[in-house]
């Protein structure tokens, strides 16, 4: 039995058990979103979350930010909760099948400090507790930029949650570890090994700041386990002549001399790039304004790594100004990659091929967001938001993908798609909460 139906079962016994406490708490609450979009470019896909198996093209398309989630709370004494919510939206499967977003039981060991042992959500950026209920979001998503930068969900494991008040300002100091394995398009799997990191946040009654920081490793698998298709090609027949990957039943071996053959010192910059086990740490900060009327919002990202996965930052600032129950807003954000290169000459009986190149992720984009939400009542909003994203030429050229943005015929085959130029996307949506 998965860890995820072991959680599911403790939390339904823990419901079953609220009929023989009569001071028991329990309660039901939920939140949703109907969202129709779609974009200008033939050439490339759109996905708003790392897991889709997919994204949407140049025709109109409700999947990408529909989502519903359901979260139930049971409290069977004023010191302790059990938590699950399940969520409903576009997945790795190319299906809304519901899967289990929080599942965790918590324990007020004092009424400044909680203890909590689960599942539940990475607490690394401005909008990662609320980041699926766009209701609480003020524009229609948090900028692509930024939170498409870092492939976290959830963390399997431990926290603590302690709440004091300095200078009249509340603050919240939350450390956490555990492991997650996240499902993303093409059968891959993030695989977070070891999580451990250190939120702080401060709150006034109109600003807000926050800060933190992870120490992870992580690898990305697939179906034959570890995915690495430079690392596969050291003894690969040909150097890239046979099929990438490990080797797969019924294939045919290509004869030929493996890459370190061919190019003297690939085994060295193969295994630099391999994504197994390799350091994912995370810095972040941001903040927010808002008295009312005026909003302001920023946050920085740095994601520091040493694999395919090439270490970047990201940043946005975002404004808004109320008028009655209409909100429009504007959002700047950027993404830039610390792209490295290695080019391998020919050993000297193979002189006659060119230069090797290989490098990691080239992801650089920038983009502008208009948008204006309207609150149709306390618990709906309608919103609609239009985004210009610029791919832009990384530091060795072209942009392969910014964790949303895909070409659909990726180099060499096809162009990078900071050749295609900028993408126009519209989106439509209907945010709920009950």
């Amino acid at each position: 039995m998965n860890k995820s139906a072991c959680l599911l079962l403790v939390l339904l016994q823990a419901v079953a058990l609220a009929e023989e406490s009569p001071a028991s708490d329990f309660r039901i609450s939920g939140f949703g979103t109907l969202n129709l979009s779609r974009h200008d470019s033939e050439h490339a896909t759109l996905r708003t979350a790392a897991q889709q198996a997919n994204g949407v093209s140049d025709k109109w398309s409700f999947k990408n930010d529909t989502v519903l989630g359901v979260q139930t709370r049971y409290r069977p004494r004023e010191n302790l909760d059990f938590t699950l919510q399940l969520l409903s939206r576009h997945n790795h499967k190319n299906n809304f099948d519901p899967q289990v977003d929080w599942a965790y039981v918590a324990w007020r060991a004092t009424p400044a400090l909680s203890l909590r042992a689960g599942r539940f959500i990475t607490p690394m950026l401005m909008a990662s507790d609320y980041r699926n209920v766009n209701y609480s979001n003020p524009w229609i998503r948090p900028p692509l930029e930024v939170y498409g930068l870092l492939t976290l969900n959830n963390v399997d494991g431990i926290d603590a949650i302690y709440k004091g008040v300095m200078g009249g300002m509340s603050y919240v100091v939350q450390p956490f570890m555990g492991k997650f394995e996240l499902h993303i398009n093409n059968n891959g799997i993030v695989n977070y090994h070891r999580m451990a990191g250190i939120n702080f946040t401060l709150q006034g009654e109109e600003t807000l700041f926050r800060v933190a920081y992870m120490d992870s490793t992580h690898s990305l698998e697939n179906q034959f386990g570890v995915f690495n298709v430079n690392r596969s090609q050291i003894n690969a027949p040909g150097c890239g002549g046979g099929p990438p990957g490990p080797p797969m039943p019924g294939v045919p071996v290509i004869p030929g001399p493996g890459c370190e053959v061919v190019y003297p010192g690939y085994t060295e910059v193969a295994n630099r790039l391999d994504v197994d086990r390799k350091r994912f740490d995370v810095f972040t900060v941001g903040g927010s304004y808002d008295n009312g009327s005026l909003l302001l919002q920023a946050e920085y990202v740095k994601r520091m790594t040493g694999s395919q996965v090439a270490s970047a930052d990201a940043w946005y600032v975002g404004a808004g100004y109320r008028f009655g129950n209409f909100l429009p807003y504007a959002i700047v954000s950027r993404h830039k990659s610390d792209t490295d290169q290695y080019i391998l000459a020919p050993a000297p009986a193979f002189s006659s091929r060119p230069p090797l190149v290989l490098r990691n992720s080239s992801t650089d984009q920038s983009s502008v967001s208009l948008g204006l939400r309207y609150d149709l009542r306390k618990n709906v909003a309608l919103k609609f938001q239009y985004d210009w994203l610029k791919p832009e030429p990384g530091r060795y050229g072209g942009t392969f993908g910014n964790g949303n943005l895909f070409p659909i015929v990726p180099p060499p085959q096809g162009k990078f798609l900071s050749e295609y130029g900028t993408v126009h996307v519209a989106a439509f949506s209907v945010d709920f909460v009950f």
